[in-house]
């Protein structure tokens, strides 16, 4: 049996019999014992069931094959009381965090384990029967009643493309629709039904359906059912089914633990309730979509016929005159804002309009309204109205539109200073440090917002349309203590494959300018030979003007080698293209397998287009990282096709990230990261982190000098640029290098924010076995990665069999209330049952920090790193009282735990 060597969270041992106990485990309610690959049993004939497989192999039934499952994954199978289905929903990557012992999916997990671990297991969940996904909702889209294809049209909507088989499936709704594709392998039109309402005959050849949902003349539509069966049964919810009881092993322990602290808090800080009106205009539920301004007139031009570049428009949107006014995206983009702003007096009369990509504008003096026309088109530039904002003011990020029911505590969270308190104690007023209720709201298009009292921060879960990006979360921007910051690549990809994947990464390419090209779909994976004399390939045509090029690879399998198309000519069979400019792109989707689901503090899954509030967010996020010479291989091999490209590959490395947004807006995240193929392997990054504004200081604990001009040692500000050397914190220059250090931190006005490493968990137990730097600051732009392995410690191939766990926090402080002449910086968070607090020093003192935390009273303080300091009392009786003895030249500081 080949076992996983696991390198992971800290915690709990893998116990001797769990692999024979999850091998003899009975069939529950709605769960059949799995079976070898061959033929299935049938189910019962008055029940649903679904079997859930790991080996390798395929599965008949009735002599039809059913599915089959390649190595390392785990298959879920249906039974509709008639035949087996695959269950695509839940065809994932069979690892819960480090549970994966077995790669061989025969036989798990295996009783040597090598480490410790602790289970931050997330909830199973049973297959749903229903297919429909209504994440995956094609917007201005149709199938055509005449030939069966997908088409543009304002207004229309469609399913995405749902997996089929051959057989007999049903589809339920409360409105009767119309219209059915059928479609092959490569997404090629093959058939058409004239209803989706009802019996879905799929015959040989079909690999998927897309239903027509909705139109003009029918825009609501609130539930529909696709399901396998001749007949429709009791409507549920897209997703992987009910949670199974006593699943949630970790959740459910640390969501106790932290409501019965909470619930002492709550009995001193009365709780208060308020409304707060988003920042955001631009309401998109009164929208004409498919509409555009006319940029003379100010009226709304409705198109006769359905065209390639499409907008919506908004209703009027009451402004101030003589004001600024900044158009935000969900997705961050800057580049293309609205397309047209037009503005108007109070009564609706037309002022003016700008024909640009805006995304700011100032009102005239006697505008007091204004609408604005925005892309939706599925190329670079498009994204529905849903995701665009309007806010008064310069800066101002990005946040749903709609009112919001704020709970906040009121009151202080930290006893006021004794009267007979020395000189040398130091009182934190008011020690809530960024304390207050977590208000979430998470819109149809996935966006997370989070807020705690005045302060925000925006998460993206998803919903990238076309090729800019891959649907992963990452963070959009936040503004805390009155600093703003938008930032949408903080979510940390790979080192693999000689590049950059993962997170929001893919393989980069360019995307080339031939004016009038010409070229259609059928010219994806043709070879075109560049006048530098290399080949490359389209894997995508963009417009009538561009195109995605990627060169042929001159490496190997595991070591790529691609070169990015420059300005010159490219020749294919006479036809000579020339290339006016390049623009830098990248391989989207670069990542298969994906899923994202988003918890309450008591693991009740959050939906998209809700709203409330919870002590914390859970955000679990499953993907595998596909192989870039399979992609353009299978792109290839699909030459001369007319449909859309479908970029498919091997998977090469399997990813899983647990973040945990506190109420305090600490994000920790826990990454699990799999190797799969021994291909290229450079590091893993977990969680970036950019700066947090021009002029910010930056302070790394524990360090050298990283170069010549950086000396960290001390908050400082350093004006990065090219002309600065690599500041990698490499572990052999450290004082200690068994040690190296374990966060950055950053300071600017009254915030703080660090980024390090759990010291209790994973590789930051003993970051210096799994990675040579234990940091690098990008030199260019201030930029913090975290290198928590590092391929020239563990191997330049990806170690296949092995499994990496990285816990890391990404924390705030209000400077207002934590800092004094001695210490720089206080942090504070609370995460599975224990709370933690990093405090640094800038001269000596005994340093009495007064808490109002009745949940931690007798409990025992840990040190888990200091340096110059010593904690005077090792049970917390209310205080934490810490000796810091400063010593120049090197830094002063503790992180303790209770």
């Amino acid at each position: 049996m080949k076992e996983y060597q696991i390198n992971v969270i800290a915690g709990t041992k893998v116990i001797a019999d769990m692999a024979q106990s999850i091998r003899d485990q009975a069939i529950n309610d709605q769960r059949m014992k799995a079976v070898p690959p061959g033929p299935l049993p049938a189910g019962p004939p008055d029940k649903e069931m679904y079997m859930q497989l790991l080996s390798e192999g395929i599965w008949t039934f009735n002599g039809v094959e059913v599915a089959s499952n390649p190595k390392g994954s785990l298959l879920n199978l249906w039974w509709n009381k008639i035949t087996w289905s695959k269950d695509d929903s839940a065809n994932l990557p069979i690892q819960e965090t480090v549970e994966v012992l077995d790669p061989d999916g025969d036989k798990v997990p295996t009783e040597k384990a090598t480490a410790d671990y602790v289970k931050v297991k997330t909830p199973e969940m049973m297959p749903s029967k229903n297919l429909f996904n209504p994440g995956k909702i094609q917007v201005d889209k149709y199938v055509s009643s005449t030939t069966g294809e997908l088409v543009n049209a304002p207004g229309w909507g469609c399913t995405g493309f749902i997996k089929v088989s051959q057989g007999g499936y049903y589809a339920s709704s409360d409105k009767l629709r119309t219209g059915v594709g059928y479609f092959n392998a490569s997404f090629q039109a093959v058939g058409y039904l004239g209803r989706n309402t009802g019996a879905v005959p799929v015959n040989a050849g079909v690999e998927y359906v897309v239903l027509n949902l909705y139109s003009p003349e029918l825009p609501n539509w609130t539930w529909l059912q696709f399901e396998v069966g001749s007949s429709g049964t009791e409507y549920v919810p897209y997703g992987r089914g009910l949670v199974k009881q006593n699943s949630v092993e970790g959740l459910t322990d640390l969501t106790t633990k932290v409501n019965n602290s909470q619930n002492k808090l709550d009995e001193l800080s009365p709780i208060v309730i308020e409304k707060e009106t988003s920042l955001n205009l631009l309401n998109y539920a009164t929208a004409s979509l498919g509409t555009f301004l006319n940029v003379s007139t100010g009226v709304i031009i409705i198109p006769s016929t359905p065209t390639t570049l499409t907008y919506d428009t908004s209703a009027f949107i009451d402004v101030d005159a003589s004001s600024q006014y900044t158009v935000n995206r969900q997705d961050g983009n800057t580049q293309y804002g609205a397309r047209i702003v037009a503005q108007y007096t109070a009564t609706g009369v037309f002022i003016s309009a700008a024909n640009a990509y805006v995304n700011s504008f100032t009102t005239l003096p006697n505008c007091r309204k204004v609408r604005l026309s925005t892309p939706n088109e599925t190329h670079v530039v498009g994204s529905p109205i849903s995701t665009f904002g309007v806010f008064k003011g310069i800066g101002v990020p990005w946040s749903p539109y709609g009112d919001s029911t704020m709970m906040t505590l009121s009151g202080s969270l930290v006893k006021d200073k004794p009267d007979n308190a020395v000189a040398q104690m130091i009182d934190l007023k008011n020690l809530s440090n960024l304390s207050g209720k977590l208000q979430y709201n998470i819109s149809p298009g996935g966006v997370l917002t989070l807020t705690q009292d005045s302060n925000r921060m925006t998460v993206l879960t998803g919903d990238k349309r076309g090729y800019t990006g891959n649907n992963m979360l990452n963070f959009a921007s936040y503004n805390v203590n009155g600093v703003v910051v938008n930032n949408t690549d903080d979510a940390a990809p790979m080192h693999i494959e000689a590049t950059t994947l993962g997170a929001n990464h893919g393989r980069p390419l360019n995307m080339v300018n031939i004016p009038s090209h010409g070229l259609t779909n059928t010219a994806i994976g043709t070879a075109w030979v560049h006048s530098n004399g290399k080949t490359y390939y389209p894997m995508r045509i963009v417009n009538v003007d561009n195109i995605i090029l990627l060169s042929e690879n001159e490496g190997t399998y595991e070591t790529p080698l691609f070169t990015v198309a420059p300005v010159g000519t490219i020749t294919r069979s006479g036809v000579i293209l020339t290339i006016n400019n390049i623009t830098s792109s990248q391989i989207y989707p670069s990542i298969k397998n994906l899923t994202l689901e988003v918890y309450d503090s008591k693991n009740k899954e959050i939906l998209k287009g809700t709203s409330g509030s919870t002590k914390f967010i859970t955000v679990i996020e499953r993907y595998q990282i596909m192989s870039s010479v399979d992609i353009l291989n299978n792109i290839k091999a699909r030459a001369g096709e007319s449909s859309d490209p479908v970029y498919e590959g091997a998977a090469i490395a399997s990813v899983e990230n647990v973040y945990r947004f506190t109420e305090n807006l600490t994000t920790i995240v826990a990454n699990t990261f799999i190797p799969l193929m021994p291909v290229a392997f450079a590091d893993i990054m977990v969680s970036q982190a950019g700066t947090i504004n021009v002029g910010a200081q930056y302070y790394i604990p524990h360090s050298s000098p990283l170069n010549a001009s950086v000396d960290l040692r001390k908050p400082k500000t350093i004006a990065w640029s090219t002309s600065i050397p690599s500041t990698f914190v490499v572990n052999a220059n450290q004082p200690d290098p068994n040690n190296p250090p374990n966060r950055v931190a950053m300071y600017l006005n009254n915030l703080g924010f660090t980024l390090g490493y759990f010291l209790d968990r994973g590789t930051g137990m003993a970051i210096n076995s799994t990675s040579n730097r234990s940091f690098e600051i990008r030199r260019e732009t201030g930029k913090i990665y975290p290198h928590p392995v590092e391929g020239t410690k563990v191997g330049l191939f990806a170690p296949v069999g092995k499994a990496y766990s990285t816990v890391m926090y990404r924390s705030f402080c209000d400077l207002s209330k934590t800092s004094t002449a001695e210490r720089i910086s206080y942090f504070d968070f609370d995460f599975e049952g224990e709370t933690f607090f990093i405090i640094d020093y800038s001269a000596s003192v005994i340093d009495t920090i007064l808490l109002n935390r009745s949940d931690l009273l007798g409990k025992k303080i840990t040190v888990l790193d200091s340096l110059n300091t010593q904690l005077l009392s090792d049970t917390f009786t209310g205080t934490l009282v810490i000796n810091a003895i400063y010593v120049e030249g090197e830094t002063c500081y503790m992180i303790v735990k209770i």
